[in-house]
């Protein structure tokens, strides 16, 4: 999956070399990969890839990629309604410092408080080394809740839900 813009774009500029896949990248999609390309923030929106893979019986995607912030919160959040199971590697995706009216905040901090919040409700987050020893295995991933983080949350900061 490819979030692909228009020429001339500030971002996702399909004339640009930045925006090409890797080549091994694109071996493996070309070899057994479903190539998409998206126009939003989330994988689903305007794709068919929901209905790929409900045809192919996957219920279970993981993300990768570039923005934490952006397609990766948004790809989870759509995929819950749509009733995949997400995972996300931590370390295989990054945020970029933000700021607007509303405030502002540091790509790290971001990152960290999205990984949390992912972990908490719509995804599983873990990084790839983790993940790549599950998969070998055939091991469940762990994953939280809400009520596990929130409660995890009120005893680290000394607070009563």
């Amino acid at each position: 999956m490819q979030h692909t813009g228009i020429p001339d774009a500030p971002a996702f500029d399909p004339t640009r070399p930045g925006h090409r896949v890797h080549e091994r990248v694109e071996a493996l999609r070309l070899a057994s990969w479903k190539g998409l390309e998206k126009r939003h923030a989330s994988i689903y929106a305007g794709t068919g890839l929901a209905d790929w893979l409900q045809d192919r019986a996957i219920d279970t995607v993981t993300l990768v990629g570039y923005q934490s912030n952006n397609c990766i919160l948004a790809s989870a959040v759509e995929g819950e309604a749509l009733g995949f199971a997400t995972e996300v590697l931590s370390d295989a995706t990054g945020a970029i410092h933000v700021a607007n009216d509303a405030g502002s905040i540091d790509a790290r901090t971001l990152h960290e408080a999205l990984m949390t919040l992912l972990h908490s409700n719509w995804a599983t987050v873990l990084d790839s080394d983790i993940w790549l020893q599950a998969v070998s295995d055939g091991k469940r991933l762990p994953h939280s809740n809400l009520v596990a983080s929130a409660h995890r949350g009120a005893e680290l900061f000394d607070c009563v839900l």
